[in-house]
């Protein structure tokens, strides 16, 4: 009996469909592309001042004609006459400009918002590679010394506060690159909080396990205090055997 294995042969997806996706860019072709965004943001944001413009009528001034004409008419006394109504055709031309305006600022705003989150969503993909690296290494001071702290409980107690520092960890870093992604904080900054918030706890962790202490147990005596060597102790220990020996004898 022969059976077609044709049907089983794995169909490669095409390189080219991928390999602009951010994930798949290097450091350096991540800055480049983050770059040009940028750049591209500073143009168009110049061109909108210069196209906004043509909504707008200027009507200009002569300070000499206008400091002049007043001091003729103080001289003259001209008397005020009220102005002709303003007709309909006058309001609908206003109102249609500044519905043209709101339209035009609103479509490029949306443009230029995008624009200032695609760049940043490539910046952050920049930190992320620097910082899950250093995460692996934050993580393995928070969870090794933690076996060591922890002597009740057995595995489980030690694995569950792992866990819990990890999901500590993940909602931070999910903050930071929204924070980053809009804005409201600087990329640097976002990427790198949930680091520099979790090491000191690491590092803490790491000093209770090399001192044999608790989780909890801290001592800022300790801290500060030396120990005596080991070459100390010994010379200790030589003065005090001789001792011991003439005590015998006698």
């Amino acid at each position: 009996m022969l059976f077609n294995l044709a049907s089983f042969n794995l169909d490669r997806t095409r390189e080219e469909l991928f390999k602009g996706s951010k994930m798949m860019l290097n450091i350096k072709e991540l800055h480049h592309v983050t770059d040009s965004i940028r750049t591209q943001l500073h143009a168009n944001q110049k061109l909108n001042s210069v196209q906004i413009s043509s909504y707008y009528s200027y009507f200009p001034v002569d300070s000499i004609r206008r400091d002049k004409a007043r001091k003729v008419n103080e001289k003259i006394k001209v008397t005020a006459k009220p102005l002709p109504e303003i007709s309909r055709d006058v309001y609908a031309m206003a109102a249609n400009k500044a519905r043209n305006i709101r339209s035009f600022t609103t479509a490029n705003a949306e443009i230029f918002k995008k624009n200032f989150r695609e760049a940043n969503n490539y910046e952050i993909e920049i930190y992320k590679k620097y910082t899950q690296s250093f995460a692996c290494l934050m993580m393995f001071l928070i969870g090794a010394p933690l076996g060591a702290i922890i002597r009740k409980g057995g595995l489980g107690m030690p694995v569950i506060i792992s866990i819990f520092f990890f999901i500590i960890y993940y909602v931070l870093t999910i903050l930071g690159e929204k924070y980053g992604r809009e804005g409201i904080m600087i990329v640097q900054v976002g990427m790198w909080a949930a680091n520099a918030i979790l090491l000191p706890i690491g590092l803490f962790f790491l000093y209770q396990a090399r001192n044999d202490a608790n989780l909890f147990e801290f001592s800022i005596k300790r801290l500060f205090s030396r120990k005596p060597k080991k070459s100390a102790l010994r010379k200790q220990k030589e003065i005090r055997q001789p001792d011991m020996v003439s005590d015998v004898k006698v």
